[in-house]
């Protein structure tokens, strides 16, 4: 269950003047919680209006499978807020590869049928 003391979270990709695909995290308080007859809509200081269904499932999907989301909010706390600050640094400064891109390239280089 989503409470007005939680964050959310997006982390952002564009890409920048050169072309260069670049990251951004963003994290926004919870300032009010609109409960209606078919939907809970979330809405923070810093991101748009967010369904909280899909929020919990976003948030559900991070902590189950260990992948890092791109332009989903979910909900954070201080420890993966970090997390993804350090990740977004990281990226910016070296790039970022896929789990997709990854496999690909074990594929091509043990030469197997993926």
């Amino acid at each position: 269950m989503i409470t007005p003391d939680m964050k959310i979270g997006i982390i952002l990709s564009f890409k920048d003047e050169t072309g260069k695909e670049k990251f951004k995290f963003l994290e926004g308080k919870i300032k009010k919680i609109n409960i209606g007859k078919t939907k809970t809509s979330i809405y923070t200081d810093s991101i748009a209006n967010l369904d909280a269904v899909e929020l919990e499932s976003n948030t559900q999907l991070i902590s189950e499978s260990k992948l890092i989301l791109l332009d989903e909010p979910f909900i954070t706390d201080g420890e993966y807020s970090e997390h993804c600050r350090q990740v977004v640094d990281y990226w910016n400064e070296y790039g970022a590869k896929s789990v997709l891109e990854e496999r690909e390239q074990e594929c091509h280089s043990i030469k197997c049928n993926c």
